[in-house]
């Protein structure tokens, strides 16, 4: 048997996984997700890392959202990783703890239709509107039943769920 190769390459390791990212470039720092579950802050002009985010689950695969922040909340990098809205501090990259639960929410809250072990995420990544960050929902495709895909907007400086638009009326 060949032996074991590592690299991420054809052939190789783990496989390539290609990106559908579009990066954001926020004064001077480029803030993108990987295929490696990793959300990624770079000089834009230099291309030096100024900070790296792993995330435990797989990140919005098609971008990350920011928002600059009011003054009592810090700007911040959002995305949906594992089931969890996550608010990284766009400065460092560390989870801002007034976010949800240090920087997570349940993305699941209020869509489960009673099913606790569904694929929930986002293709797209979120969108801010003022203090709201406001998110649609890639459900499974078969089987029928699960998560409902409803879109949602949830208070920046707290992760606390604003409003939720039912598509499928109750």
């Amino acid at each position: 048997a060949a032996p074991a190769r590592g690299g991420g390459g054809r052939g190789a390791g783990p496989g390539f996984r290609s990106s559908q990212a579009t990066p954001i470039v926020v004064d001077g720092i480029m803030y993108t997700p990987t295929p490696y579950n990793r959300v990624i802050a770079l000089e834009a002009h230099t291309g030096k890392e100024v900070w790296i985010y792993n995330s435990p689950g797989s990140v919005t695969n098609r971008g990350v959202e920011y928002w600059p922040g009011d003054g009592t909340a810090p700007p911040m990098i959002l995305f949906v990783s594992g089931g969890f809205l996550v608010g990284l501090d766009a400065r460092t990259g560390v989870p801002v703890p007034t976010f949800g639960n240090n920087g997570m929410v349940d993305f699941r809250q209020g869509i489960t239709n009673g099913f606790t072990t569904r694929n929930i995420s986002l293709s797209s990544p979120p969108k801010v509107y003022k203090n709201l960050v406001i998110t649609g929902a890639r459900v499974q495709e078969s089987p029928s039943l699960g998560y409902a895909g409803d879109t949602r907007a949830w208070d920046l400086r707290t992760g606390k769920m604003v409003w939720q638009f039912h598509h499928v009326p109750q």
